[in-house]
């Protein structure tokens, strides 16, 4: 479950010399531990705003699970080929709209990966798109930016989080600076706990419901209707098998934080935000 806050970026992350306008066509990737998410738009390259976002896809390829289930944190053969197919498919999807400028980055899994570096090098061997791992500085400033084409809010009032499958970041703007507090945890690794929890080994595969009262502890409104409910009453939501422990996840995040309210605006990851910082295009 991705959960953001997002609002209107601050200029100064814009702050750079452009002779002339120009409006092109670029395709950003964004590697996220769960969904692989791409976006073809325009772009003015001297506002750094999207003029027209003109093709949005993800495909699921569950890398931080693939990561979870390996016994010597490597990420396997099998998800290599499923994350080869799945760019292989956006490089075929992006064709018919002639960007003349890629990026890609890589996000949490890739750092925590034993073999995060020598699995993007294969990538790139396949498909030659070259895979930035970017810090987690970083990812937060990426997830900031997508407030571009997300909300227009007040880039000095609001709090950007972005909740993914292998990380979490909270970023805002203090004194005109943005500041990122995160950590390498979020839905897969609190699976992983939930799974310890039960003195049962971790498996990508095995559903997490039901999940009892006292697992979910303090978790109140609908989380606590949720629990004790199986996969087949979760049919209705996207992902049903991580209905519960994603919203035990936001739960404990909004209490630990003082949170009394998050409003959630869509975005395709990252990926918005990657076309209009242009530290990725200079």
């Amino acid at each position: 479950m991705k959960l953001k806050v997002y609002s209107f970026i601050s200029a100064y992350l814009f702050s750079f010399a452009t002779l002339s306008s120009e409006v092109i066509t670029r395709a950003a990737i964004d590697i996220g531990s769960g969904d692989t998410k791409m976006t073809v738009a325009t772009v003015d390259t001297e506002t750094n705003q999207i003029a027209k976002i003109l093709y949005q896809n993800y495909i699921t390829v569950e890398l931080r699970k693939d990561l979870g289930a390996s016994p010597d944190k490597s990420l396997s053969p099998k998800i290599e080929q499923e994350l080869i197919n799945a760019l292989r498919k956006m490089q075929e999807n992006a064709e018919q709209y002639n960007p003349v400028e890629w990026v890609c980055v890589g996000t949490s899994v890739f750092r925590t990966a034993k073999n995060g570096a020598e699995f993007l090098a294969k990538i790139k061997a396949a498909t030659d798109i070259e895979v930035r791992i970017v810090p987690q500085a970083v990812e937060g400033e990426i997830g900031f930016a997508s407030a571009i084409a997300a909300s227009g809010k007040n880039s000095e009032s609001i709090i950007a989080w972005d909740s993914g499958s292998g990380s979490f970041q909270l970023t805002t703007l203090l004194d005109g600076q943005l500041k990122m507090y995160g950590a390498e945890f979020a839905y897969v690794p609190a699976l992983e706990a939930l799974f310890a929890i039960r003195n049962r080994p971790f498996s990508a595969d095995v559903s997490a419901n039901p999940v009892s009262l006292s697992e979910a502890l303090l978790l109140i409104g609908a989380i606590r209707r949720l629990c004790g409910s199986s996969d087949e009453q979760f049919k209705n939501y996207a992902k049903p098998k991580e209905v519960v422990v994603a919203l035990i996840l936001l739960y404990a995040v909004m209490d630990h934080c003082g949170f009394e309210q998050v409003n959630y605006y869509p975005t395709n990851g990252g990926s918005e935000g990657l076309l209009i910082i242009p530290s990725f295009w200079n």
